[in-house]
């Protein structure tokens, strides 16, 4: 994971969940962390989900990226 990629996680995220009405927050840390920020109070349902949108969203940055290195000839 390089920090273009860990970026676009944090702004795909915060999109997501602008969109969808939910509180999950992410943030950069470190070169190519990311830390979540949960609630103070949160379920096993609400974290649950939490964890799929994180999922799905790094899913559609590590296709982003392999199609980035698939036509710049797999810099």
């Amino acid at each position: 994971v390089d920090k273009e990629a860990r970026d676009r996680v944090v702004r795909l995220g915060e999109e997501f969940t602008e969109h969808k009405g939910c509180g999950l927050r992410l943030l950069p840390s470190g070169r190519t962390a990311i830390r979540i920020m949960p609630p103070l109070i949160v379920d096993r349902a609400m974290l649950g989900y939490g964890m799929q949108i994180l999922k799905e969203v790094v899913a559609t940055v590590d296709a982003e990226v392999k199609v980035k290195k698939d036509t710049d000839g797999g810099d």
